[in-house]
């Protein structure tokens, strides 16, 4: 189980980048959304290891442990939709498609028993295909500022996936500025190299329109 906070991934940030793409054409709409993390972490301590035991006592010995932790993932999500409704305050969208997610996390970790050292990794990685289905859309609270959204779920080579957004946003002439959080999440299988992952978070970005 590996859990990394937002201050380490700042500080241990080795490439990030987040995009999204959107085309329409009268009601129908194609979008695409792409996520790249790529983090290192390094982090130690000692821990008492059991090396032998006896009716009257438990024979331990400390263990020095310096583990580094990266983590590579691709999150792309692939929609078409359809303005299902639109008002001057409101729209829906409803959507279809697919996400792709490849991750890869390797953890070394360097054993040490006095002066004696040994260095093994060990790495989970899987590329994961998922059907989804969602709603997306604005709540406009005046000619200016509007509450984006977004929710969809789907199931494919993992359990079920989901994933959530809203916030807030601004329209200028030239596009809109919005800051919205996000949460992603998957369930796995049981068994398997991943159990479950979700990423989460604030998200402050710029929508040109062209």
């Amino acid at each position: 189980e590996v859990d990394i906070s937002f201050d380490e991934l700042i500080n241990n940030l080795n490439m990030a980048f987040m995009g999204d793409f959107e085309i329409r054409k009268s009601k129908w709409l194609l979008a695409t959304d792409i996520i790249y993390l790529n983090v290192g972490v390094d982090g130690g301590g000692t821990v008492p290891v059991l090396v032998g035991s006896t009716p009257e006592a438990d024979f331990l010995a400390k263990v020095d442990v310096d583990a580094h932790v990266k983590l590579r993932a691709w999150v792309m999500t692939f929609t078409g939709g359809y303005n299902l409704w639109q008002s001057e305050r409101a729209t829906l969208d409803v959507i279809a498609g697919a996400r792709y997610l490849e991750i890869k996390v390797s953890l070394e970790p360097t054993l040490r028993i006095g002066g004696l050292g040994e260095t093994v990794e060990d790495t989970a990685a899987g590329v994961i295909w998922d059907g989804i289905i969602g709603v997306k859309g604005d709540v406009r609270l005046n000619d200016n500022w509007y509450v984006p959204y977004y929710l969809d779920v789907g199931t494919g080579d993992s359990d079920y996936t989901w994933q959530i957004a809203a916030g807030v946003g601004y329209k200028f002439d030239w596009g809109d500025v919005k800051l919205v959080y996000r949460y992603m999440d998957w369930d796995f299988s049981s068994g398997g190299d991943l159990d479950d992952l979700n990423l989460s978070g604030p998200m402050l970005g710029a929508r040109f329109h062209f």
